[in-house]
């Protein structure tokens, strides 16, 4: 675990962030412990995605979102914004996760930090302290390495 832990210390965690996803009035920040994937491997599940023609089903599957076909269809049509997380960003700290997590979905979380899909992944503390405000804008606007993937 420790190991896991000082590989994201060291490269850094990326996450997607589906627009939809934090329309919730009654939510206006991220959840604690939120999930993030290695920034290395994120960057190569972002340019698969990117070279399939923005193909999401490959983030459904490499990031095992659980979504069934209806979810797919929305995902395809909703606005994603990828954020890394750069190692010195002294607002987080990076956790094993333990399942308890926002998205710890049932039949899609596995224990040893990496998803179904390979994706090596761990549980960011300090999360809930970056309010959104139920707009993407906002959230994209408080991580200066971050980008609209669709």
């Amino acid at each position: 675990m420790k190991a896991h832990i000082e590989e994201f210390n060291t490269i850094g965690a990326a996450f997607v962030q589906p627009a939809s996803w934090i329309g919730n009035p009654k939510f206006k920040s991220l959840p604690p412990r939120k999930f993030a994937g290695l920034q290395t491997d994120m960057d190569k599940i972002i340019a698969d995605f990117k070279k399939s023609g923005n193909d999401v089903s490959i983030l459904n599957d490499r990031l095992a979102l659980g979504l069934d076909e209806k979810g797919l269809a929305e995902l395809a049509n909703d606005k994603i914004l990828y954020v890394r997380l750069h190692s010195n960003d002294k607002r987080f700290e990076f956790d094993m996760p333990n399942g308890n997590e926002a998205g710890a979905y049932p039949n899609q979380w596995v224990p040893g930090g990496e998803t179904k899909g390979g994706a090596k992944e761990i549980a960011v503390k300090g999360t809930e302290k970056i309010s959104h405000d139920n707009d993407i804008n906002v959230l994209k606007s408080q991580f200066d390495d971050s980008e609209f993937i669709q």
